[in-house]
């Protein structure tokens, strides 16, 4: 997932797209990676892919409540 976060940094938007489509094999509702790849396809200007990766993210609760 680090690798991702480089890809995004040099504009390599679909190298990042594949490595977390990747890492989402192994946990399929990891909202982290879906926030992640959200953000990718939105940078990627896949604005589709991106609303429902960012709102699936949501779903599965990314942020801890107290």
């Amino acid at each position: 997932m680090e690798r991702s976060n480089i890809y995004v940094d040099i504009n390599q938007f679909d190298k990042a797209i594949k490595d977390l489509t990747d890492a989402l094999e192994s946990k399929p509702n990891d909202p982290k990676i879906l926030y992640k790849r959200g953000l990718a396809f939105y940078r990627n200007k896949e604005f589709k892919k991106a609303i429902k990766d960012l709102d699936t993210s949501l779903d599965n609760h990314p942020f801890e409540t107290y």
